[in-house]
């Protein structure tokens, strides 16, 4: 009997290590991820991405201090924003003080608290005598050359008195590139100062001339709210009376003379600003609210703005968590180790967007822990001890510095985290980007494991996936000395020093990637590269059409290579036109070039010529005629797309179905076009205009597809819609509505000329009906995924339907 019990205890215990290997395996298998890119997917590395909000007015010390040069230095000379954010608003240079409105009869409140806050902070930072000293800036400017971008405060100072500063920085040998027209002053806690957008603008405007009178060639950027990205409020159609951030919006949309848009955007944290100090989250539930609320709207915010505003350059010039009012601004999210975590993951996103081109994280006050002597300046060589936050920013100092390509990376086999709150969905545990340069084929591929499992990364494999081999792998984590747990919920004044950065080697063939941490991955190409020429075309104009005397052309070329693209230029009829070294590569239009306007009777010749990272070409020329006026008064015809939209995301299999509408308002329709990826899929030459058969558009592979929609009339006017698609792996796949992850409404029958539509919805927290002039129709049911409204009441034309995550938009006829 014990024999035979000993032996079943045995035999127990052997089965359970085998199923312990086994699940062991199992879920090894599962959480080593892959990792690839593909080189030719690059874009222009915006190096001035890499730079910090300064906040002069809250250091004891000036820039000119020599340990805060020493540390600039090793910083490797990001991009500095000065004086301040909220601060530049109340701060007179001129007298180094706050002051009060330079317009309106009374100050509120709230704003001479900022005043008094404001000069006290000076005081207490050893400023109190001379206040802010804009001479130790200039000097500064001067001696170190860094990129600047530098806020004009129209609130509290004249225009006069900001003309007198800047010709001071000049005459000291300073040069700055880059203004923003105030901060944040759309809000309505500047109502004085900025009645309306229109008021702004004109002022505005008035300070871009004078800063390009001292120095011209000067960028300058006016303040932009994208509420959307907190708030899905603005709607596609005009705003309603009376909000200001709405019209604000399409105010700036209106005007052209400036060259950029000063955003600023901060995650949510999941609590409200009046919450009880005792009812604080711990810091991970607010992180994993900040790194959703990113994943599920940041590049839809920034295909926004593209779509919206072409031709301009973003500046993102103050990006962190939220958290600045009521009790909130105790809670100290942004300097711990999370904060510093999610705020690197989130630069690393702004590399992906080209037409970001600098930012500022926020802030350097934040970087840096010294003693403070308390209404001094701190001496030349005080001693500090490096934050989270500037821990996690330096190491992006070599990847930019070094690399002159951005590369969009892929990560396969990531479990999928709960987005928070409204931001509820599943996303990637694991994100990844690449700087590369094509000419010393040296890369740092970023790699985030942003939640709570333990990863494991094959070094051959990975090896193998970038052609190359690995230099160093370094990594950042929490405090290897506690509990993970505590580590990422410490709320100490020490645990803003407190993280673990070393260099890692795999045991074996295999790198751990622990959780909450950051990898930069150093490597070095193996490949001999043979350079081919830059793929180039124009998008607008077409070749050989003919125009109307007095026409300005808006000219649009793509231009892309495997080394990454240098430049592209145009020249007309052989005359140098302009240079551009990222894209997007256009010119024209109302506000583009004098020798693109109002073009006299003749044969024009535009040439474009494409230069790739390793100095191959690339030339192509198309041809417009200009003929008298009077030959041709035909209106071009109108196009709208109903599906998809931009911000469709399909998954791998689906089939794209596309429905445009057409209408001529001077004669017929006589074709509309369906081109994907420039090819051309079918012409229609009457409604419905609708596509989905073709086998092009059906069980798609994973990528970018480029949809162009033309429509013709009688008189051979043209007028395009594009649409830009992406496509997700077949894990995506699921969804009820049209298998479209992100299309959270759906109408049908569309266009109707009947009393009844059907609407297909989910996961919506409200659905309103506007018509075409922003007017609100009526208040929609969300607790139905599938229902049927009566619109017989409704008259002739287009109409938005608009939730918290989606839009979707249907014609009545």
């Amino acid at each position: 009997m014990n024999t035979k019990t000993n032996y079943n205890v045995k035999s127990n215990f052997a089965l359970i290590c085998l199923i312990t290997i086994f699940f062991t395996i199992r879920g090894w298998s599962q959480n080593t991820i892959e990792v690839s890119l593909n080189y030719s997917n690059n874009t222009t590395l915006q190096k001035k991405v890499y730079g910090y909000n300064d906040e002069h007015m809250n250091k004891p010390y000036y820039s000119t201090n020599s340990t805060f040069k020493k540390v600039y230095n090793d910083l490797g000379k990001p991009t500095v924003r000065y004086p301040a954010g909220t601060g530049s608003n109340y701060l007179n240079l001129k007298t180094g003080f706050a002051n009060d409105y330079v317009t309106g009869t009374m100050t509120p409140a709230d704003f001479q608290r900022h005043v008094t806050d404001s000069n006290e902070g000076l005081r207490r930072n050893g400023k109190g005598e001379n206040g802010q000293d804009w001479r130790e800036f200039a000097k500064f400017i001067a001696s170190e050359k860094p990129e600047v971008t530098y806020i004009i405060n129209l609130s509290t100072m004249t225009l006069e008195e900001n003309r007198e500063v800047l010709e001071g920085i000049k005459d000291m040998g300073a040069k700055i590139n880059h203004f923003e027209i105030g901060n944040e002053v759309f809000f309505s806690a500047y109502k004085t100062p900025f009645p309306n957008s229109q008021f702004y603008l004109r002022k505005a405007k008035e300070a871009s001339e004078m800063i390009k009178t001292i120095f011209p060639n000067a960028k300058v950027a006016v303040v932009l709210p994208a509420k959307f990205y907190t708030e899905e409020s603005f709607l596609d159609g005009p705003a309603p009376s009376g909000n200001r951030l709405e019209n604000w919006y399409q105010d700036v949309m209106k005007e052209g003379w400036y060259d950029a848009l000063a955003v600023h955007l901060y995650a949510e944290n999941g609590m409200n600003s009046n919450i009880s100090i005792n009812n604080f989250f711990p810091y991970e539930k607010s992180y994993t609210y900040g790194i959703s609320h990113n994943d599920n709207r940041l590049q839809s915010t920034f295909d926004r703005l593209k779509s919206d505003f072409p031709t301009k350059k973003i500046w993102l010039t103050e990006y962190h968590t939220g958290g600045f009012r009521g009790n909130l601004r105790k809670y100290k999210l942004r300097l711990s180790y999370l904060g510093g975590l999610f705020n690197a993951n989130f630069m690393m996103k702004l590399f992906s967007n080209p037409q970001i081109e600098l930012s500022s994280w926020h802030s350097f006050q934040q970087w840096l822990d010294f003693r403070s002597r308390g209404y001094e300046l701190v001496p030349n060589d005080f001693e500090y001890q490096e934050l989270i936050n500037y821990s996690f920013f330096k190491m992006f100092k070599d990847p930019v510095k070094k690399s002159t390509k951005f590369i969009k990376t892929n990560i396969n086999n990531s479990k999928k985290y709960d987005g928070l709150g409204e931001f509820e969905g599943k996303y990637n545990e694991v994100d990844a980007g690449t700087f590369y340069n094509p000419e010393t084929k040296e890369g740092y591929t970023f790699i985030f494991n942003k939640k709570g499992n333990n990863y494991k990364l094959n070094k051959t494999s990975f090896e193998n996936n970038i052609d190359g081999e690995i230099i160093e792998f370094k990594e950042i984590t929490p405090d290897k000395s506690q509990n993970l747990i505590t580590a990422i919920n410490d709320t100490s004044e020490n645990a803003r020093l407190k993280k673990d950065i070393s260099n890692i080697n795999p045991q074996g063939e295999i790198y751990s990637l622990r959780p909450y941490s950051m990898y930069v991955v150093h490597y070095k190409r193996k490949e001999t590269i043979t350079n081919t020429p830059p793929s180039l075309s124009f998008l607008t104009p077409v070749n050989n059409i003919t125009l109307n005397t007095r026409s300005t052309v808006s000219v649009h070329t793509e231009a892309s290579d495997d080394d990454g693209i240098a430049n592209v230029t145009l020249y007309v009829n052989d005359v140098f036109l302009r240079k551009d070294v990222a894209a997007p590569y256009i010119w024209g239009g109302p506000n583009g070039n004098e020798i693109l306007k109002n073009l006299e009777t003749g044969t024009y010749v535009l040439k474009a010529i494409a230069e790739d990272n390793l100095g191959a070409t690339t030339t192509k020329s198309v041809t417009i005629y200009v003929k008298d006026e009077t030959i041709d008064n035909n209106l071009p015809p109108e196009l709208i797309v109903l599906h998809p939209t931009e911000t469709s995301v399909f998954s791998e299999g689906n089939t794209i179905s596309v429905r445009a509408e057409a209408n001529d308002p001077d004669g017929s329709i006589k074709e509309v076009r369906l081109y994907l990826n420039n090819e051309l899929i079918r012409i229609d030459t009457e409604s419905p205009y609708v596509w989905g058969g073709n086998a092009k558009l059906q069980n798609i592979s994973v990528g970018t597809y480029r949809l162009r929609i033309v429509a013709i009339d009688n008189e051979g006017a043209r007028t395009r819609k594009v649409i830009v698609l992406k496509v997700k792996p077949s894990e995506f796949r699921g969804s009820r509505l049209e298998n479209n992850e992100d299309q959270r409404i759906i109408v049908s029958p569309n266009p109707t000329n009947g009393s009844i539509i059907s609407i297909s919805q989910r996961g919506n927290q409200y659905l309103t009906l506007y018509n075409l002039l922003g007017k609100k129709v009526m208040d929609l049911n969300v607790k139905s995924a599938n229902y049927t409204i009566d619109i017989s009441g409704l008259s002739s034309g287009l109409y938005i339907l608009k939730s918290d995550k989606a839009i979707s938009k249907f014609i009545v006829r």
